[in-house]
């Protein structure tokens, strides 16, 4: 059995980071809700296997945080994360990982992603669901 501190657990840990990320992409609702997905990589977040962007049904962003360990200061750098989030305009989205080439623009991809009747103003609010 692995420790939490070997490398096998820490490849275990990444792991399911991936398929966590793979399950958002393809549509589940991997986090209790269903996400549309930007983009993930690294984020500069203590303890952190990797970070999503994503918006809701609704037009928040969420920012999903795979995390090997909590702490105090992950919280402060989470926070200070969603504030950066919070000083975008839903047009400067697209410079988070969204494929400029995709056509019909994020707010009418995130329409018909989750079947609305029309577009929703993007980044009305920004929170974070860490795992």
């Amino acid at each position: 059995m692995a420790t939490p501190s070997s490398p096998a657990a820490e490849t275990e840990l990444k792991g399911a980071w991936r398929a966590l990320v793979e399950r958002i992409k393809g549509g589940e609702e991997a986090v209790g809700e269903r996400l549309y997905l930007l983009g993930a990589g690294p984020v500069p977040v203590e303890g952190a296997l990797g970070g999503a962007m994503t918006l809701d049904s609704g037009g928040g962003v969420v920012l999903v945080v795979g995390l090997a360990t909590a702490s105090a200061a992950a919280g402060d750098q989470i926070a200070r994360q969603l504030a950066a989030l919070a000083g975008l305009p839903g047009t400067k989205l697209r410079e988070a990982g969204v494929d400029p080439d995709a056509g019909g623009g994020l707010a009418a991809r995130h329409a018909e992603y989750f079947g609305l009747a029309e577009p929703v103003e993007l980044n009305t609010g920004q929170r974070c669901i860490a795992v």
